[in-house]
């Protein structure tokens, strides 16, 4: 007989992933066509005037980093065909390929019979500034376009001027011949694959053949690479079944502790809502701690205190029970706490500088926690500050629940100001 495996299905808050959906923005930048042979003393010399990336002295300035931020664009491409806007641009570009190609023609008609004597031993080549096919006529000249700057930075560029009056970015210019052509650029890198094929296939009536400018794609901080990454496997999917298991043990045992203790019957249990935990290492597999195992030996101080306090004749704690005798003591809590306990035994008498001590920093670092319901914001606060990798609860909390249950302001796994996040998944 087959058994039937349990379903985790993990959550997601809109304002965690929204990288996927946000809006693109264009960037109005100036491109310019270089020779190969200039390309590399043409970059150089921008990275200095006009650099992609935001300056550190630019950082306090009040203007938007999208006036001068252009750090997810290559500053090199080289286009499959080069079209110019600006009239005199392309006039310039135009009378160049004509005057060569007329050049090319000539020299060709004067040599037809050595042409046709040596056609079989021609190659393929490839010049400094052009290209040529088998029959050694130029197509077109090879040209790279860069990225000069934003238009809003070049032309504050162009205006600023030396002691002597010169302006080093029209300097260079003159120098290397550029010719500097309105484009809009994509405003930020592509947030998935998808959308980067889309941006390479674009093209428009201004920029015919052309397509849109390459950006630098980091694929691992896709939301592609990370619902690839966050995939689980089977032997995952075991282990999970396993940890819900022993919270669902302890659930019930804490429920048994609770009925014991304060003389209730099995026929009047609608007030004992005690939620199981249980807190694992996915390295080992092993259970680290539940609640009933912490509440056991808490009880058993409580009953010392109890004694001690009858002796003397003061008050005692009116139970037994930690989570009882104070309101903060819950179930995630006491699991949390018994992972204390465990660190601080094999810290004991070993030292501030020792392993063991560091270790017990962040308690519950790398651990799972899988809980019979959803915590509440205080409990999953805690799990926050704890370090956990993973939560994974049952039954959700629509009333007061931390992990989205009561609605995506309370999802504090996901609040963008906490300094840890962790994945939530629900059985």
């Amino acid at each position: 007989m087959a058994t039937k495996t349990q379903t985790f299905v993990e959550i997601y808050q809109a304002d965690s992933w929204s990288d996927g959906t946000a809006p693109l923005e264009e960037i109005e930048a100036y491109v310019s066509a270089v020779e190969p042979k200039h390309c590399g003393k043409v970059i150089r010399q921008l990275s200095v005037l006009s650099p992609l990336v935001k300056l550190p002295e630019e950082e306090g300035q009040e203007t938007g980093c999208t006036d001068f931020c252009l750090g997810h664009l290559k500053r090199v491409r080289r286009p499959a065909s080069f079209v110019l806007s600006q009239d005199d641009a392309d006039s310039k570009y135009v009378s160049s390929v004509a005057s060569e190609q007329k050049s090319k023609s000539d020299s060709t008609s004067s040599n037809t019979s050595q042409s046709q004597i040596h056609q079989k031993s021609k190659k393929r080549r490839r010049s400094s500034n052009g290209e040529v096919d088998s029959d050694n006529t130029k197509k077109r000249p090879t040209l790279i376009e860069v990225v000069v700057g934003t238009t809003k930075r070049v032309d504050a560029l162009l205006l600023q001027r030396k002691d002597d009056g010169s302006n080093p970015l029209q300097q260079m210019i003159d120098q290397y011949g550029l010719v500097l052509v309105k484009r809009m650029l994509p405003g930020r890198a592509a947030k998935s694959q998808s959308e980067l094929d889309g941006w390479h296939a674009r093209t428009s009536e201004e920029y015919v053949g052309v397509g849109w400018w390459p950006t630098i794609f980091f694929n691992k901080q896709t939301e592609e690479f990370r619902e690839e990454e966050r995939k689980l496997t089977k032997e995952e999917l075991h282990q999970m079944e396993a940890g819900m298991k022993a919270a669902v043990a302890d659930g019930k045992n804490a429920r048994r502790i609770h009925l014991l203790e304060g003389g209730d019957t099995l026929n009047n249990t609608s007030c004992i809502t005690v939620s199981g935990v249980a807190i694992v290492d996915p390295e080992r597999g092993d259970v680290v701690s539940t609640s009933c195992q912490e509440r056991k030996l808490q009880k058993e101080q409580l009953v010392a205190l109890v004694s001690d306090a009858q002796t003397v004749g003061r008050s005692a704690v009116a139970s037994n029970l930690p989570d009882r005798a104070n309101p903060l003591c819950s179930s995630v809590i006491l699991a949390i706490q018994g992972v204390s306990r465990r660190e601080r035994s094999a810290a004991a008498g070993q030292g501030i500088n020792s392993d063991e001590f560091k270790n017990g920093q962040y308690l519950c670092t790398g651990y799972d926690m899988y809980l019979t319901t959803e915590p509440d914001c205080f409990e999953a606060m805690a799990i926050t500050h704890s370090r956990f990798r993973r939560v994974i609860y049952g039954i959700p909390n629509h009333v007061t629940g931390g992990l989205g249950g009561a609605g995506n302001a309370t999802a504090v796994y996901s609040l963008p100001g906490t300094n840890h996040h962790y994945r939530v998944f629900q059985c």
